[in-house]
């Protein structure tokens, strides 16, 4: 039977950054959701009542609770649940001594299954229905965020973490590992349409050639895959990048030489993107997210929103 949700309603009709007018609030809504769970119709509670006169339809007041789309986060780490709004004085700097210590934790199978079941837990209850994370490094970890994902119903797209430099021994992981469990873990997703894979290489000081090479194999062995990292989030870190790599021309060369650009690519952060950059990410289809309290908590910079729009880059918030 048909049920007809009656509440505040609050939706977009169409793209806000071009239409003035796309946000819609109906006091008095309902959403009509058929048997299958989808929804059938959005508008007036009294219209569509009338509309329904003659059809079997449970009817369920929600009162002044307002009726949302599904959230999305663009971006998280599912290691770093416990590790939010731990203090550092820069990007490098957190993710050296906050970071990579509670990212070693979740080597640990009890603490991964109790961090993964508290992490989906709390994203449904913010009304997040989809949701882009990094993995961990360990596959007991990341097949434990998968079950936590498949038991909460929520949309997941999520990808082992890989390193192979710039980072501590105990998160380090060797091409063949990663190349290994990240198969497994492709498996996994493939026979539920909630889930889905992400090639998760950290950054761009994060990996090797050869774990570049496993990156473009995992891709093109598996099309359906997104690929997702960190770009241009930190002036410190810019730097860092262009005197490790002096024969790119920039951050995003890095991962274009490497065969990363797609229209299936995240790119995260771009606080500090040239001209030439988000004209090249335009020209790939990528997608650009931007993660604001990230951003102000370490005062990596303000996102350049009008900047990405007039590249016409698709953006997601995390």
């Amino acid at each position: 039977m048909k049920t007809l949700h009656c509440g505040t309603v609050a939706h977009l009709r169409d793209n806000p950054f071009s239409h003035s007018d796309a946000l819609e609030i109906i006091e008095t809504g309902a959403l009509l959701v058929d048997c299958q769970g989808y929804i059938e119709a959005v508008g007036d509670e009294q219209t569509l009542r009338r509309q329904l006169k003659e059809t079997p339809c449970h009817h369920q007041a929600h009162g002044s609770d307002w009726l949302l789309p599904g959230l999305v986060d663009g971006h998280s780490h599912f290691p770093q649940y416990y590790a939010t709004a731990c203090s550092s004085e820069a990007l490098l700097q957190w993710v050296t001594e906050s970071i990579f210590p509670a990212e070693c934790e979740l080597a640990d199978e009890i603490v991964a299954t109790e961090i993964a079941e508290r992490y989906i837990a709390h994203l449904l209850s913010c009304g997040t229905t989809t949701a882009m994370l990094f993995g961990s490094q360990f596959f007991d970890a990341n097949q434990a965020l998968i079950r936590a994902a498949r038991g909460g119903r929520i949309r997941l797209i999520s990808g082992m973490t890989m390193m192979d430099q710039f980072g501590p021994e105990r998160l380090m992981t060797s091409p063949e590992h990663c190349f290994r469990d990240s198969e497994k873990l492709i498996r996994l997703c493939k026979d539920d349409p909630l889930l889905h894979y992400a090639v998760t290489p950290r950054f761009a000081l994060s990996f090797s050639p050869a774990l570049a090479e496993v990156c473009r194999a995992l891709i093109a062995a598996h099309p359906d895959c997104y690929l997702q990292t960190h770009i241009n989030e930190n002036k410190a870190e810019i730097k860092v990048v262009r005197d490790h790599f002096p024969a790119h021309s920039s951050y995003l060369d890095v991962y274009d030489q490497a065969g990363f650009l797609s229209s299936r690519t995240v790119l995260t952060h771009s606080i500090h993107s040239t001209d030439d950059e988000l004209k090249r990410i335009q020209e790939s289809d990528c997608v650009v997210c931007s993660a604001p309290s990230s951003n102000l908590f370490l005062g990596s910079g303000l996102f350049p929103l009008k900047r990405h729009l007039a590249h016409r880059i698709p953006l997601l918030i995390g």
